[in-house]
C-alpha cells in the first residue's frame, strides 16, 4: 500500500498565512531529481512585525495564522545550518562530522531552518518513521535560547506536515522543551540507565 511521505507535500498546495486553510507551500523538495541528489533543505522564512516573540500559531493555542511565514527552497546544507544541528549533537568532532554527513547523503533526512532576518536561528533535523516524523535533531544559535525560536519551528513543522505526528527521544534535559511546545509525553525505554521520553505533537 502506498504511504504518503508527508515531508514531500504535493505540489498543488498553495501559500497564505494561515495553516489551517490553503496553505501555501512550493514543492519543496524539487521532484524526483532533487531527491535522487540526497538530501534537501527547507527554510522557514518569518518577516513582519511578530519578530522572535512570534510563533507560528500567534501564541501558542494551535490556532490562528502564521505572521507572514512562507516556506522556501534552499540548495544545500549551508555552514549556518551545520553549526545550528551540531549544536545538538554530542560534542565529538568526528562523530558531528559523520553525522552531518549523512545529512547530505542520506534522501530520508531533511533540514528546516527557522530564518529571522534572513539568517537561520533555529534548525531541526528530520527523517520519516512509519507514519511520524521523527526529531533527530534540534539546535537554536548562540544567543538566542529562550527567544522562542526552536519551539516556533516545531509548531510550524507540525502545521506543513500533512497531519502526521511529530515525533521526538529524549531526556531529562529537554524534555520540559517538549513538554512547554505542546507535546504529549510517554516514559521511553531508558538507555544507559538513564530515564529516555518519547514526545509526540499532532496537529488536530
Amino acid at each position: 500500500m502506498f504511504m504518503a511521505n508527508p515531508l514531500r507535500p504535493p505540489p498543488s498546495t498553495l501559500s497564505a498565512c494561515d495553516p489551517h486553510s490553503q496553505r501555501k507551500v512550493r514543492q519543496p523538495f524539487g521532484g524526483a531529481s532533487g531527491a535522487a541528489a540526497g538530501a534537501a533543505f527547507i527554510a522557514v522564512s518569518v518577516s513582519g512585525p511578530g519578530g522572535a516573540e512570534h510563533t507560528p500559531d500567534g501564541g501558542g493555542s494551535g490556532r490562528g495564522p502564521y505572521p507572514a511565514a512562507m516556506l522556501t527552497e534552499a540548495e544545500t546544507l549551508t555552514p549556518e545550518l551545520e553549526t545550528l544541528l551540531a549544536r545538538a549533537m554530542f560534542p565529538h568532532p568526528e562523530r558531528i562530522r559523520r553525522t552531518l554527513e549523512e545529512y547530505r547523503s542520506d534522501p530520508e533526512r531533511h533540514v528546516f531552518a527557522w530564518v529571522m532576518d534572513g539568517q537561520p536561528v533555529s534548525a531541526a533535523g528530520l527523517r520519516q518513521h512509519g507514519e511520524a516524523v521523527e526529531v533527530l535533531h534540534l539546535g537554536t544559535a548562540a544567543g538566542e535560547e529562550g527567544r522562542g525560536h526552536a519551539r516556533a519551528l516545531l509548531r510550524a513543522l507540525a502545521a506543513h506536515l500533512n497531519a502526521a505526528p511529530l515525533v521526538a527521544e529524549t531526556d531529562d534535559n529537554a524534555v520540559g522543551f517538549y513538554r512547554r511546545a505542546g507535546f504529549e509525553v510517554t516514559t521511553a525505554p531508558p538507555k544507559g540507565g538513564r530515564p529516555r521520553y518519547l514526545c509526540t505533537l499532532t496537529r488536530s
